[in-house]
């Protein structure tokens, strides 16, 4: 394997394929390439360089070059002593003192290679390590966070204490929305868009920030604000608590880092029927291509119901009909085969193995209009997950296929703004117990709420109809 030396770079680069995986240290570093203005998250491995300068241990970035070792300038300072060019003189005649000195230097050399080589180890400065995630030290600490702990630190609150007057004394002239419960907590009553009244936690200022990163950050998916401050309007309150929910927002820094593209103003769009029927409606795109995984996978076929917007995606490694097919046959499998499935006018799409299969199935089929992306629902789930799995794949691992449940997780418990109403409640009754609803029941122990299968079927048909 060729070593090139690069003194305009900071750490060493080794090729993929030179790399044993249980040589990864589960470090990441932050690279920028030449004449590219954004930086690439790579992850660290060890590795031994044995050449004619010596035998070291090192630190290097794993990258997909086609098979070069490039020597950064920390490895290079171990060989500070040692040259990287051996320049050969080209003499005529050499007279005595040269072949005298030159005799010197081969024993030297000849010295030099009897003696054992020492291993050097070298550890890379923290000034070019990404930061820790401190995200789940943060939920382990609020989960160890009891009722009484808790009760406590809302009495001692200064910020809460206008509050705790507000819900001490009752005033008949003026609606109190705050009260405390029997074992000394202090809520929020609420009433939601289904006209229950919920009772909100208010939370003291120490656990405001960690709160915050619950809402946003991980299994929340680094959602914009909107869907942000929905997510901890379901469970939590405090003293402009969304403001500081939108400062927050705006200064993560992965959301800083991956970006989102402005919206330029469109033509009004025509209605469309109204869907009526959880699934019977399914539309499908293919989305990528994505660097490619360790499975082989490139692309991601997307599907979202039109009904109740609830997401769907599987990696495949092409976008030939059979893969499709072979996609599709999974997304069925957890939604059922829908009267009515809409498409792009794509060649895998279009060809006579989809067609086939449709008709087969008794599924109507219906396409997009040609360059014009507004027709099918699924472009904007591309650009909101192709966002999620980035940010998702700094902060945890680079595989993004690894990050698929947590981003549909995340997608499927966040109210969407057509519907009023999460996905999940859509489909199941109620939407899933996330981190923040777990965090909820372990300081509220709210009684358990069942309804039967009829009670939620005439509420999903209300439901659907108030959509």
């Amino acid at each position: 394997m060729p070593i090139l030396r690069d003194t305009g770079a900071t750490v060493d680069v080794i090729s993929q394929k030179f790399v044993d995986y249980a040589k990864m240290t589960g470090e990441h570093v932050w690279v920028k390439y030449l004449l590219n203005d954004h930086l690439v998250c790579l992850p660290l491995a060890e590795v031994e360089i044995k050449c004619e300068l010596g035998h070291i241990k090192t630190k290097a970035a794993v990258t997909n070059d086609p098979g070069r070792y490039v020597l950064g300038n920390k490895t290079a300072n171990l060989f500070k002593d040692k040259p990287f060019l051996k320049l050969e003189k080209i003499n005529a005649v050499m007279t005595r003192s040269q072949t005298k000195r030159s005799t010197e230097e081969d024993q030297n050399k000849e010295a030099e290679m009897e003696q054992p080589e020492e291993m050097t180890q070298f550890e890379i400065d923290e000034e070019i390590l990404p930061q820790a995630d401190e995200e789940f030290k943060e939920i382990k600490q609020l989960v160890e966070v009891d009722s009484k702990e808790f009760i406590e630190s809302q009495h001692q609150s200064r910020d809460l204490a206008p509050l705790l007057n507000e819900a001490k004394t009752e005033n008949s002239s003026k609606p109190n929305n705050f009260k405390i419960k029997e074992n000394g907590m202090l809520v929020r009553r609420k009433i939601d868009k289904n006209e229950i009244e919920r009772e909100l936690i208010v939370v003291p200022e120490k656990y405001r920030d960690q709160i915050k990163s619950l809402c946003h950050d991980s299994t929340s998916g680094h959602l914009g604000i909107v869907k942000t401050k929905d997510r901890l309007a379901r469970y939590f309150y405090w003293p402009n608590c969304y403001k500081e929910v939108e400062e927050y927002v705006k200064t993560c820094d992965p959301c800083q880092r991956v970006g989102k593209s402005n919206d330029k103003t469109k033509a009004p769009l025509t209605l469309v029927p109204i869907i009526s029927e959880v699934f019977s409606k399914i539309n499908f795109d293919a989305c990528g291509p994505l660097p490619t995984t360790p499975n082989g996978n490139r692309y991601l076929i997307t599907a979202i119901c039109l009904a109740s917007k609830y997401p769907d995606a599987v990696p495949v490694p092409n976008i030939g009909s059979t893969s499709i097919i072979e996609a599709m046959i999974q997304i069925f499998s957890r939604m059922g085969f829908p009267k009515e499935m809409q498409t792009d006018q794509g060649t895998s799409f279009m060809s006579n193995l989809a067609i086939e299969f449709a008709e087969k199935f008794g599924i109507k089929v219906t396409r997009s209009s040609v360059y014009h992306p507004q027709s099918n629902p699924v472009e904007r789930f591309h650009r909101t997950t192709k966002r999620i799995l980035k940010i998702l794949c700094i902060e945890a691992a680079p595989e993004w296929e690894r990050q698929i449940p947590t981003a549909l997780f995340a997608l499927r418990t966040i109210r969407h703004e057509s519907t009023g109403f999460t996905s999940s409640e859509l489909v199941y009754g109620r939407n899933l117990r996330t981190p923040v609803t777990l965090l909820y029941e372990q300081w509220m122990n709210p009684e358990d709420e069942g309804n039967n299968v009829v009670e939620y079927v005439f509420q999903l048909i209300n439901r659907l109809k108030r959509c």
